[in-house]
C-alpha cells in the first residue's frame, strides 16, 4: 500500500509533517498498520475502537516534532528505535479481532438503493459492540466506491476527497457516537494521507443522530456565541438532572439525547453565517482551549471522554480543511459543538474545580518526550494527546502550562491501564 496522500494540503495547516516524507521504516510501519482495516474489526474488547491508525500517525508526528527515535538507522534494522516501535505495534495488534463477514445480500441492496444503508445501518446501535457484519458490509460499500476496478465508468469512481465531501455533510449530526471515534478515525486517516473509507463506515454504524442545530435566525448572538456561557446554562438546566437514571454507558446515554434532540436546541452555538474558513478555525481554537480547561480544571479531570473530544476536534479541523463547500464547513462546526454539548451532558455536566484543588506542577516537554521515547506499553491515547498538545502549543504558546498539565495528568492515568 502506498502512503502517498490523496489530498492536497489544507488551507489551514494543523500538522507540519506529511507521512510520505518519513523514513522507509516509518512508511513500512504505516503500510502495515493501515492495512489492518482490511482484515480486522474496528472495535475490540467490548467497546474500544481500533486505534492503530491514530497510534502510528501520532508516532510519526512526535518523531518530527521532537526528533524522537533518533537512534534509528535505515541500514540497521536492529536499531533500538526500530525494535521499540515494532514491539509496540505487535503488542497493540494482539488486541485486534478479525473483520466480520460482509452481508452480500445487504450490500447489493445498498448498491441498488443507498437509502437502505441509512435505514438499516445508521443511528440504530445503542449497544456497546457493533455487530461485526454491519461494519464490514458498509466498509465494503465505501471501498467499492473508492477503489473497485469493476467500476468501468470512471465518472462513478470516487476519491477519498469525493467521499469526504459527499458523506461527511450527511453524517455531521452524528459525530459523538462511540465517543467520537468515527470522526477521529476519519480525520486521523486524512492526517496520514490514507483512505477515509473505514472512518466513514464507522460513522455510519456508530453514528447517533442528535438532530439538526437550531436555525441561526432563531438564535441570538448575545446568548449563543460564548461556549463557556452556554455550558454554564447547560449545567443549570434541571431537565438533565435525572435523565440517565438506570442507563449505563456513553452510547446508551447518548441514545437518550438522540431520542430527544429538542433538549439541545437552546444550547446550539451561534456562528456568523458569513464566517470565513479562518473565522471557523479561530472558533475551533477557542473551543480547543475550553476542552483542555475541562480536562484539567473540572471534576472531569483527566476524563477519558473529554480526551476523546480533544483528539476529535483535531480530526474535525483536518476534515474542515478538505470540505469544498462553505455551507458544509459551517454545518460541521455547529454540529461538532452540538456533539460536545451532548458529551458534556452525558458526563453529568462537569463543574469547575475549586482553586485549592487546582494546584498542579506538570512535567516539562523534555521529560514527557523522554517518556514517549521509551515507548512503554501504555494506553495509546497518551501519545495522541501528547502529539495534539504539541501542535496546540505551537499555535498558542500561552497555553503551554495547561497543555503540559493535561499530558502529564493523563500519563499517570495511562500507566495504570
Amino acid at each position: 500500500m502506498s502512503s502517498s496522500s490523496q489530498f492536497p494540503s489544507p488551507k489551514y495547516s494543523i500538522t507540519k509533517f506529511h507521512l510520505s516524507s518519513q523514513s522507509e521504516f516509518i512508511e513500512s510501519l504505516l503500510s502495515h498498520q493501515f492495512a489492518q482495516y482490511q482484515s480486522h474489526h474496528i472495535e475490540y474488547r467490548t467497546f474500544f475502537s481500533n486505534h492503530s491508525t491514530h497510534c502510528v500517525v501520532a508516532f510519526a508526528g512526535l518523531r518530527d516534532e521532537l526528533n524522537l527515535w533518533k537512534d534509528y538507522d535505515e541500514k540497521d534494522q536492529s536499531a533500538p528505535s526500530t525494535k521499540r516501535l515494532r514491539s509496540y505495534c505487535r503488542w497493540y495488534e494482539k488486541k485486534l479481532e478479525p473483520l466480520g463477514e460482509v452481508d452480500r445480500e445487504s450490500l447489493e441492496k445498498i448498491r441498488s438503493d443507498e437509502s437502505y444503508m441509512w435505514e438499516n445501518f445508521h443511528n440504530i446501535s445503542s449497544t456497546k459492540v457493533v455487530v461485526k457484519n454491519e461494519y464490514a458490509t458498509v466498509l465494503e460499500y465505501f471501498m467499492h466506491k473508492e477503489h473497485d476496478s469493476d467500476l468501468l465508468d470512471w465518472k462513478k469512481k470516487k476519491t477519498s476527497m469525493d467521499l469526504l465531501n459527499e458523506y461527511v455533510p450527511k453524517m455531521s449530526q452524528s459525530l459523538s457516537g462511540a465517543a467520537f471515534h468515527g470522526l477521529i478515525e476519519t480525520g486521523w486517516r486524512i492526517n496520514g494521507g490514507f483512505s477515509v473509507a473505514p472512518g466513514l463506515a464507522y460513522l455510519v454504524v456508530r453514528g447517533m443522530d442528535l438532530g439538526s442545530p437550531k436555525s441561526l435566525d432563531d438564535l441570538t448572538k448575545e446568548k449563543n456565541s460564548d461556549p463557556v456561557a452556554i455550558l454554564k446554562r447547560v449545567s443549570e438546566d434541571h431537565r438533565f438532572d435525572n435523565i440517565f437514571d438506570g442507563v449505563d454507558g456513553f452510547q446508551s446515554k447518548l441514545r437518550i439525547l438522540s431520542q430527544n434532540p429538542g433538549l439541545l436546541n437552546d444550547y446550539d452555538i451561534y456562528v456568523d453565517p458569513s464566517s470565513s474558513y479562518e473565522d471557523l478555525q479561530h472558533f475551533c481554537e477557542q473551543l480547543n482551549e475550553q476542552l483542555y480547561i475541562l480536562f484539567t480544571k473540572s471534576d472531569a479531570r483527566g476524563d477519558f471522554f473529554v480526551l476523546h473530544a480533544i483528539t476529535a476536534l483535531h480530526a474535525m479541523r483536518i476534515i474542515l480543511g478538505h470540505l469544498t463547500n462553505s455551507k458544509h464547513q459551517l454545518e460541521l462546526v455547529r454540529n461538532f459543538w452540538r456533539a460536545v454539548v451532548s458529551a458534556f451532558i452525558v458526563l453529568k455536566r462537569p463543574q469547575p474545580l475549586q482553586q485549592d484543588e487546582q494546584v498542579y506542577v506538570p512535567e516539562t516537554w523534555d521529560e514527557n518526550a523522554e517518556r514517549a521515547d521509551r515507548l512503554e506499553h501504555i494506553d495509546v491515547h497518551w501519545y495522541k494527546l501528547f502529539y495534539v498538545s504539541l501542535l496546540t502549543e505551537k499555535r498558542a504558546p500561552r497555553l503551554a502550562p495547561l497543555l503540559k498539565e493535561a499530558v502529564d495528568l493523563y500519563y499517570h492515568q495511562a500507566k495504570k491501564t
